[in-house]
């Protein structure tokens, strides 16, 4: 999948905002990062899950 493919969003969440990627369709599937890390530590899962998923 395209890293173009995928939308940016925050969630304002217990005085806290949130921010959140949408990408692809069907099931969802949330992935977390920790401390000091970006979305980009799960570019290759996500390009796993997006061809297992038919994507």
């Amino acid at each position: 999948m395209s890293r173009s493919a995928f939308t940016t969003h925050t969630a304002h969440v217990n005085d806290i905002d949130l921010a959140y990627t949408d990408e692809g369709q069907g099931t969802p599937l949330v992935l977390l990062h920790g401390h000091a890390y970006d979305r980009s530590m799960w570019d290759g899962q996500v390009k796993t899950f997006s061809e297992q998923a038919g994507a």
